[in-house]
């Protein structure tokens, strides 16, 4: 009998070429992806590890990378077969960007995948390409000369004509900068502590006893910034209810909403449920009950439940932009369709987690923008309908566009006059965050956090009128 063979190891660059495919293809989700490799067998975790830093590498240099390419093919990018641009984009990252990875170790290795995929030819075209581009990437990457200051900037920062344009005449051209620079940066790991199972400090005194860096976040009385050392999986297989993954922003929130004991609360478009755990954190005696869309986004929510070991949260898959039926009423004596608070973390164009999600910036444009803004205005006006006299509305984006922010509350107020804006004063460093009118702003360039907004809204009006 002859022995089985042994398949070969799997390949890590192939693995990223058709990740990296599917991103830019079918926009999908890079998190959801590796989340999803991260159970498969047969990976070791530098294997992981490097495929996550090619995806986002290449993702938040596209633009860079396609302009080498422009350069060298002999008809330009667009001539090139679309299926070999992924290897050819990580291969060229590799050269730019890992210096501990040989130069003929990349090109060799995406020569190989092309000509597995589509034969000798083809991928003597790939060997060609790279190179030139390994002979000359000094003159090529040369970007003073590209004249259009619009184009340079593109190619330098790797971020659509239209969103440059708009974040010039949204915050000036120095700050635009930043935003741009910063958005290809690697974001802070942050965690949130559950105050059921400890302290900040004592998450903190486990890590250091780990070697692993950390330091408690500046706004988030909950928050722990730690070194990208740490391995989040054999953490929480240890210590299921310490922690959650959650940028300091984000924590913000429930603390802004102050859930109180008792309270019927309603978190609206609540999953992955970051915020749901949070506020049922804060009030363990609060009623709380989660919406989402789908299906497999609440099952998401109720598996960070069941970890964290909250048992105040009730689940319902539910579109919020309807009114809400009667199995996801509140059963309060008066009112009983009515929710003392309510947050609506609403669907944005999500550009305030570039620096997380790089592969947003090449899937929205300005049309979606006003659809999202759309509905946003509609969930907004549906949530008001469900709260009670004297309730909390706190309306939340991981964006700062115009749209999905100011142009959202002002036009909301002129529709709901006896709704009032009231400013955050919960923390003793919070001031710093708010501008005049009451309004959260959170940005990377100034507080290394996500870009959110956030306002607080109360509901004047009495019974009976």
């Amino acid at each position: 009998m002859s022995k089985r063979s042994t398949p070969p190891p799997p390949n890590p660059r192939r693995k990223a070429s058709q990740l990296l495919q599917r991103v830019l293809k079918d926009e999908a989700f890079t998190n959801r992806l590796l989340d999803t490799l991260h159970q498969q067998q047969g990976w070791k975790k530098e294997d992981i590890g490097l495929i996550t830093q090619l995806i986002y590498g290449v993702l938040r240099h596209l633009y860079e990378l396609d302009n080498l390419l422009e350069q060298t093919a002999r008809k330009g990018l667009r001539s090139l077969d679309p299926s070999i641009l992924a290897p050819l984009r990580i291969a060229i990252f590799e050269m730019l960007y890992l210096d501990r990875i040989p130069e003929r170790a990349s090109v060799s290795e995406a020569v190989k995948i092309v000509k597995k995929q589509k034969g000798p030819k083809v991928a003597n075209l790939v060997n060609a390409i790279l190179r030139r581009i390994q002979r000359e990437k000094e003159s090529l990457c040369q970007h003073e000369n590209i004249k259009d200051p619009l184009k340079r900037l593109q190619v330098q920062t790797s971020h659509p004509h239209w969103l440059i344009k708009r974040y010039i005449k949204q915050m000036g051209e120095e700050r635009a900068h930043k935003r741009l620079l910063i958005n290809n940066q690697q974001p802070p790991l942050t965690l949130r502590v559950q105050s059921a199972w400890g302290s900040v400090q004592d998450l903190q005194a486990l890590l250091n006893k780990k070697d692993i860096e950390s330091q408690p976040t500046v706004f988030s009385p909950d928050g722990l910034r730690v070194s990208s050392s740490l391995s989040i999986g054999k953490w929480l297989k240890k210590y299921p209810k310490a922690f959650i993954v959650q940028d300091e922003a984000a924590q913000l929130l429930a603390h802004w909403l102050a859930p109180q004991e008792g309270e019927h609360i309603l978190d609206i478009c609540a999953a992955p449920g970051g915020k749901t755990t949070h506020i049922a954190s804060l009030a363990p005696a609060a009623h709380v009950t989660a919406l989402d869309l789908h299906p497999h986004r609440i099952e998401l929510i109720r598996q960070n439940c069941e970890r964290l070991g909250l048992h105040n949260v009730k689940l319902q898959v539910h579109d919020a932009t309807m009114p809400l039926p009667p199995h996801v009423q509140t059963k309060a004596e008066d009112h009983n369709t009515l929710y003392n608070k309510i947050l609506l973390d609403a669907p944005c164009s999500g550009l305030g987690v570039l620096r997380r999600h790089p592969e947003i910036r090449y899937n929205r444009n300005k049309e979606q923008i006003k659809e999202l803004a759309s509905l946003q205005r509609r969930l907004l006006d549906n949530a008001a309908a469900h709260l009670k006299d004297d309730g909390v509305l706190l309306y939340s984006v991981c964006t700062d566009t115009k749209d999905e922010t100011t142009d959202i509350i002002e036009s909301f107020l002129e529709r709901h006059p006896h709704f009032v804006v009231e400013p955050g004063t919960q923390q003793e460093r919070w001031p710093s965050l708010f501008d005049a009118h009451g309004y959260l702003w959170t940005t990377p360039e100034d507080h290394d956090m996500d870009a959110f907004f956030a306002v607080r809204l109360r509901n004047k009006r009495t019974s009976g009128e």
